[in-house]
């Protein structure tokens, strides 16, 4: 059992020289953190990526997270009033080192070898585990320099480092690779394109969220100017058309695009073009909901309109482009894909040019 009790009827004071080596080797490990969360996202490694398998690199990054969880929880349990300085020197030293450790793994994740998105989102794990980390040594460095003994944040800021570092593992886990990274953000922008579209059913309704600023009596330059006019509604009705297509082909590009049983031969970075795509269109969508709120500035309206088309463009060849590159005999399935990716194209391109036309006529 960690911990510094004395004998019944006897008092006992920590060794200063102990404690004092245990202050400067925290504060040493605070500055060591602090200097691989300003450089994270820069970090390279020493080593031949090609030479070490994405596999084994997911399971040492998970595996030191488990280390680090352990090493959190030894660090605070020497550090528990009262401490027990030579312990909480050795849990400090190994905390540093699982640190080490960790940071030299995450460098060892390449954008240009295991792909951009991958890679980021380790690296943003990585970033919010030494972060919680970070405050966790805080925590610790000012327990041990205080008089007060019955400070509680410790332990606050070691449940917290515990929760960073299992939601990193599960992230790098559920992820997998640049294909599983790539997904994940593919259903984040699906879900905001789905907003974006309900958000354009609430403009045509007239029920658009005013999130409340209509309570405060507040009129912002740029805010809601009044209701649509028929014109107005007529444009905003064909744009909802368009999107409702367009949404429908990302999700189907997720569904059936993005199987890793059809992309398995594809190397990490074209997914990390394919994700470009998406953000292009939820970006450009959003910019053309924006300027479909009354009252209409068609010059505004027809810039990112243009804008949007072409990001479509772009999301369609995806579409086709997976499909040339299939080696394999096509099969039913494919075929039926085939099919329905054709009757959404001539759909998308009649609507798209009757977009394009009232997104420039004032007679709608």
């Amino acid at each position: 059992m960690l911990g510094n009790e004395s004998e019944p009827g006897t008092s006992r004071s920590p060794s200063l020289p102990t404690m004092d080596k245990t202050l400067h080797s925290l504060e040493a490990l605070a500055v060591l953190i602090t200097t691989s969360i300003n450089h994270v996202d820069s970090l390279t490694s020493t080593q031949n990526v090609e030479e070490q398998p994405l596999q084994a690199l997911t399971d040492d990054y998970i595996k030191l997270t488990t280390l680090l969880r352990n090493a959190c929880t030894k660090l605070s349990l020497a550090m528990k009033p009262p401490a027990s300085w030579d312990a909480a020197v050795a849990s400090t030293a190994e905390l540093e080192q699982k640190t080490n450790q960790f940071i030299t793994c995450t460098s060892s994740f390449s954008p240009s070898h295991h792909g951009s998105v991958f890679t980021k989102a380790v690296r943003w794990e990585t970033s919010s585990v030494l972060s919680a980390l970070l405050a966790l040594v805080r925590s610790l460095i000012s327990l041990a320099s205080s008089k007060e003994s019955d400070s509680k944040e410790y332990l606050l800021r070691t449940g917290s480092a515990h929760e960073s570092l299992e939601k990193a593992a599960a992230t790098v886990r559920d992820m997998g690779d640049n294909l599983g990274a790539v997904r994940s953000r593919w259903a984040e922008n699906q879900s905001a394109l789905d907003d974006a579209l309900s958000e354009l059913g609430g403009i045509i309704s007239g029920e658009d969220e005013d999130e409340g600023w209509d309570e405060l009596d507040l009129d912002f330059e740029g805010g809601k100017t009044g209701e649509l006019t028929e014109v107005e509604k007529t444009r905003c009705e064909k744009v909802q058309r368009l999107l409702r297509l367009t949404n429908l082909l990302h999700a189907r590009i997720l569904s059936h695009r993005l199987r890793r049983e059809v992309v398995a031969a594809w190397p990490a970075s074209r997914f990390d073009e394919i994700l470009e795509s998406s953000s292009n269109i939820l970006s450009t969508v959003d910019d053309l909901v924006s300027a479909l709120h009354p009252s209409h500035d068609l010059e505004v309206i027809s810039e990112a309109t243009d804008e949007f088309i072409t990001s479509l463009e772009a999301l369609t060849r995806i579409y086709s482009v997976a499909e040339e590159q299939s080696e394999s005999a096509p099969s039913a399935s494919a075929i039926k894909n085939a099919k329905w990716f054709q009757v959404c194209t001539e759909q998308i391109n009649r609507e798209k040019e009757a977009v394009k036309v009232i997104s420039r006529n004032t007679d709608g």
